[in-house]
């Protein structure tokens, strides 16, 4: 994983199996620390022989010409879910079908409000006479998520007050600036001194972080849907059995109350 949250996530008693007395997830590995492990045993891919990658959970495949391939979503960097729940939510609610283009560059249909940085900006769907039918956004960066919090408060307090509101449906939140693609377990910047490569401490330059997009977005990476992805129909089909409850039990997301924090995160200056 990108995030050392997920460390923190794993170790939570939501995902700890009382019956059986395990976990759900044993160990998470950050991509940094995959590549330390690399170095650490000396791992030369050059001379690794050649091994199947297994489909069934990982975003590999076969094109037409049985090569293998790498399979990415589209929309942000950090998994593009405000794009695919956006997309699905428009098509079920109201019957209007949205592109990819459309969310991501806005359209008659489609209206983009940037933020203050590029790590904020809201997006809604329009209605036929330009009412606002869903509005979806995006904050990455702890200050940004503090401002939106802020500002979803002030709205609700407006609310109490009967003046008009538009609250956000759905807001994608990301904890690093640049989202998952600047992640603290990410692999670290590097730079070349007398042809040997050298990692840097340092945090990841507008630079670094360009040029990573730039390879997330290579052309040679194949885009696909999560609802044309045969791998989530067998998930469904073979192992949930279609059953509607195990399936709310064991892929839907459930939020309940934690004990506070000392101090609350969302109330520190950054």
């Amino acid at each position: 994983m990108p995030c050392y949250d997920k460390k923190l996530e794993a170790s939570r008693d939501d995902f700890f199996n009382d019956v059986l007395k395990t976990r759900d997830v044993d160990c998470v590995l950050t991509t940094n620390e995959v590549q330390q492990l690399f170095e650490e045993y000396k791992v030369d891919f050059k001379i690794c022989e050649m091994e199947e990658i297994s489909s069934m959970f990982t975003k590999a495949g076969l094109n037409s010409s049985l090569n293998t391939i790498l399979y990415n979503s589209k929309g942000s960097t950090s998994g593009g879910y405000l794009l695919f729940v956006m997309r699905y939510a428009a098509k079920v609610i109201f019957n209007i079908e949205l592109t990819e283009e459309e969310i991501e560059f806005g359209s008659e249909k489609i209206s983009i409000e940037p933020g203050r940085n590029n790590d904020q900006k809201s997006v809604s769907l329009l209605g036929k006479n330009g009412e606002v039918l869903l509005k979806f956004g995006y904050a990455y960066g702890f200050r940004n998520i503090q401002n939106l919090v802020r500002k979803i408060g002030e709205k609700k307090r407006s609310f109490r007050r009967k003046t008009e509101v538009n609250d956000f449906n759905f807001v994608e939140i990301m904890a690093c600036p640049s989202g998952c693609i600047n992640g603290g377990g990410q692999l670290k910047p590097f730079f070349i001194t007398g042809g040997v490569e050298n990692s840097s401490s340092t945090p990841a330059s507008k630079e670094w972080i360009c040029l990573t997009e730039k390879y997330y977005f290579n052309k040679n990476i194949y885009f696909q849907s999560p609802e044309t992805n045969s791998s989530i129909h067998e998930l469904y089909k073979h192992w949930l059995h279609d059953d509607k409850n195990r399936i709310k039990e064991k892929l839907h997301t459930s939020y309940h109350v934690i004990e506070k924090l000392e101090e609350n995160g969302l109330t520190v200056r950054w």
